[in-house]
C-alpha cells in the first residue's frame, strides 16, 4: 500500500466517522427534545416538600396533582391540586400560549395572569405577592415532572457595595421557604 493509498483510506474513514458521529449527536438531540407543552399533557402526581430557612427538614409534606390537558390549539388547562388533612385544594387555571414560542400566560381565572417565559426547557414566572416575591419553576426530567418555588421578601433585607463602578450598590433577598415537589405521570 502507498503512501497515498493509506492517505485516502484515513480521509475516508476520517469523512465515514464524522458522518456517523454527526448522525449520532443528532438523535441524540432529537431524543431529549421536548414539544412543550404537549410533551406534559397528562395527570401529575406526587409529593411537595415545604421548607423554610429556619429548618433542615421539610416544614410540611402534602400531596399534590398537576393536570395538564389541551382545550384549544392555544390554551391548555393547568389544574393544581394540593391534597392536605382538610381536603383537596383545587386550583383551575388555563396555560394560554401568547405570539412568542417562549412566552406564555398562566390565567388563573379571576382577573389574575401570570407571565412565564419557555426557557431552558423551564416554565418558569416571577411575581410578587403583597410583600413577598415568588420564582416558580416547571420542568420535566427523566419523565418526572419537577415543580421548585422560591420565596424570599420584595424589599431587600440589606444592601452591600461601594456604590461605584466597580462595586455597585446589591440589595440582598434571602430565601424564606423553599418549595419543591417530584411528580410522577399517572398511567394513561
Amino acid at each position: 500500500m502507498t503512501y497515498n493509498t493509506c492517505k485516502m483510506s484515513v480521509q475516508r474513514f476520517r469523512r465515514k466517522w464524522l458522518i456517523v458521529t454527526i448522525i449520532f449527536l443528532y438523535s441524540v438531540h432529537q431524543g431529549y427534545t421536548q414539544e412543550f407543552p404537549q410533551s406534559w399533557e397528562g395527570e401529575w402526581k406526587g409529593e411537595m416538600n415545604i421548607y423554610n430557612s429556619k429548618s433542615v427538614d421539610p416544614v410540611m409534606n402534602l400531596q399534590m396533582e398537576l393536570k395538564v390537558e389541551p382545550i384549544t390549539d392555544s390554551a391548555w388547562s393547568w389544574t393544581i391540586v394540593y391534597i392536605t388533612a382538610d381536603k383537596p385544594d383545587m386550583r383551575a387555571y388555563e396555560l394560554q400560549a401568547t405570539d412568542d414560542p417562549n412566552k406564555w400566560i398562566i390565567d388563573e381565572k379571576n382577573g389574575i395572569q401570570l407571565p412565564q417565559t419557555y426557557i431552558g426547557n423551564r416554565l418558569t414566572s416571577s411575581f410578587s405577592l403583597e410583600n413577598t416575591l415568588l420564582v416558580a419553576s416547571y420542568w420535566l426530567e427523566d419523565s418526572e415532572m419537577n415543580i421548585e418555588i422560591i420565596v424570599t421578601n420584595l424589599e431587600p433585607e440589606s444592601e452591600t457595595g461601594l456604590g461605584n463602578d466597580t462595586s455597585p450598590i446589591v440589595g440582598n433577598h434571602p430565601v424564606n421557604s423553599y418549595q419543591r415537589a417530584i411528580l410522577k405521570k399517572v398511567s394513561e
